[in-house]
């Protein structure tokens, strides 16, 4: 059985039939620019290529002191700066002592230093790699599912927007009934389970 199927059938998720909330349906539509998170860290993947040139070119991880040692110029600062800025200082000093106007791309083959996290009333909580279009279900999921006392209808989504931290309810509830859209989830966001509550 699916995860989904799974919480609907053990929680009851697909009885729910409260409208979606204006507001939630204008934070699961919005997007994120990519720039903003475009600075690489300790554990992200790059593809170095130098046009030409193949015993220069590979596969590099950022070690966690964020320094990459590359073949003829050696260490070349990593973290904290995009692809492209990479490619630019490898490609800048190869042409200051080795080849006439170099060509030196860069590509981004794993985004392990974005996180997301997963906390409360999940089986597992923590920080998990985040991955492009990630949802909040799949982010349950990767902390191993509900307990039994999660508040499935009532999950909060805290997010960074414009320097403000702002909560978004996300009604999991409907999204697994098929009747919200599901939520995608963006960089460095946490998602709390809170716990259900039995009125008085």
């Amino acid at each position: 059985m699916g995860f989904v199927a799974l919480l609907c059938t053990v929680y009851g998720l697909a009885a729910c039939s409260a409208p979606t909330d204006d507001a939630y349906l204008r934070f699961a539509q919005m997007s994120f620019d990519a720039s903003d998170f475009s600075q690489l860290g300790a554990g992200d993947v790059v593809e170095l290529r130098v046009y030409r040139q193949d015993d220069l070119s590979g596969v590099y991880t950022i070690p966690p002191e964020g320094t990459l040692r590359f073949p003829l110029i050696g260490d070349v600062v990593a973290a904290g700066r995009s692809c492209d800025m990479i490619a630019d200082d490898i490609e800048n000093r190869l042409g200051a002592e080795y080849f006439r106007d170099p060509t030196v791309t860069c590509q981004v083959s794993a985004l392990n230093s974005l996180r997301v996290i997963v906390s409360g009333q999940v089986k597992q909580p923590g920080r998990f790699p985040y991955t492009d279009s990630l949802t909040v279900i799949e982010a349950v999921a990767l902390a191993q599912g509900l307990t039994d006392s999660a508040a499935a209808d009532r999950i909060i989504v805290t997010r960074i927007i414009d320097g403000t931290a702002t909560e978004i309810v996300v009604p999991l509830r409907q999204i697994l009934a098929g009747r919200a859209p599901n939520f995608r989830l963006w960089p460095n966001d946490i998602v709390t389970v809170p716990s259900f509550r039995l009125l008085p």
